[in-house]
């Protein structure tokens, strides 16, 4: 099965809070109440004192502040300098934040072997995002010799620290057999977790091996409820599966009318299947009228997406 693992999250990342309560000097507690307040440039103007003196912290939130564009006159550059200021005092969020900007392609900035660098730090001072773009970045084999060992080791770290997405990177690991021993029970156990805290490309994965019976007991039903659960997500290849089981009546009862919303959805989504084209070529008139108008209102839903997001640098599962 085809399995996706993403690989440097958007710097701008749901496990790094904007600003951390951090227990500071007093024009630190200051800046960051300004902040708290959405006053940014008086927060600025708080921190610069400290940041000039070089407090970690400090440079940290002159970074962060430039970097995402909260202050007039952001600019990228102070953002790096600061940045590299506090992670050069060892401050580990600005080495993973200053080592996810230099990731990005479209910056001039873009430096991996500098980043590696950074989430090397960052990691081994027990910061879990950091651990897990180290094990992309062995995984990969960019700015560091490919090392599948090395990649399931860092991947391991993250994971017991509840990292989603390294949970699921290790659990396609074992269900390939790279850098582990392969082992399909361990595999399904690791990316049904990652499922089970919402993440798309697992709950697709899960569902698959729930219908194969791969590593977990065979149970088209409960594979047709995870095919659900990701085709609402907007997973076309999911919508394309749950297509096929409404057509066929696998795991759900037959019903045409549905195999043919999910069916046009994956289409529109760029997975084609001829053969749900010519099963459900029967459909009436006043069923197509109602396919399309269900499928106009999926559409219009706000759909948002617990997946892995866009990778600076994209990988698949079995690493190339």
């Amino acid at each position: 099965m085809k399995k996706y693992c993403t690989f440097f999250v958007f710097w701008i990342l749901a496990s790094v809070l904007l600003f951390l309560p951090f227990a500071l000097a007093e024009p630190i507690d200051e800046a960051h109440a300004a902040i708290a307040g959405g006053e940014f440039d008086r927060g600025l103007e708080l921190a610069v004192g400290p940041a000039m003196s070089g407090d970690p912290v400090a440079t940290l939130l002159m970074g962060r502040l430039h970097a995402r564009d909260l202050v007039k006159n952001a600019n990228l550059d102070e953002a790096i300098s600061w940045y590299r200021l506090s992670a050069e005092a060892g401050e580990p969020i600005a080495q993973l934040e200053l080592g996810l900007l230099l990731t990005r392609p479209d910056s001039l900035f873009y430096n991996l072997d500098e980043a590696a660098d950074l989430f090397e730090k960052a990691a081994g001072k027990e910061n879990v995002t950091a651990q897990y773009n180290l094990g992309l970045i062995y995984a990969q084999g960019q700015s560091r010799r490919k090392d599948m060992v090395k990649a399931a080791g860092w991947f391991q770290k993250a994971a017991a620290q509840d990292h989603i997405e390294a949970i699921y990177a290790l659990g396609t690991l074992y269900d390939e057999g790279l850098g582990v021993e392969r082992d399909p029970i361990e595999a399904a156990r690791l990316i049904g977790n990652a499922a089970r805290a919402g993440l798309v490309d697992a709950e697709l994965d899960y569902a698959m091996m729930a219908l194969r019976g791969a590593g977990v007991k065979q149970d088209k039903s409960v594979a047709a409820l995870w095919f659900m659960s990701a085709a609402n997500k907007g997973n076309p290849v999911a919508q394309n599966r749950l297509a096929r089981l409404y057509a066929f009546g696998v795991g759900v009862e037959p019903d045409d009318a549905q195999a043919a919303i999910w069916h046009q959805l994956a289409k529109k989504g760029g997975i084609f299947d001829v053969t749900l084209d010519i099963v459900l070529a029967h459909l009436s008139e006043d069923d197509t009228a109602k396919v399309e108008e269900a499928v106009s209102i999926f559409e219009s839903k706000k759909v948002g997406l617990r997946s892995i997001r866009k990778p600076a640098v994209a990988v698949s599962k079995h690493f190339p």
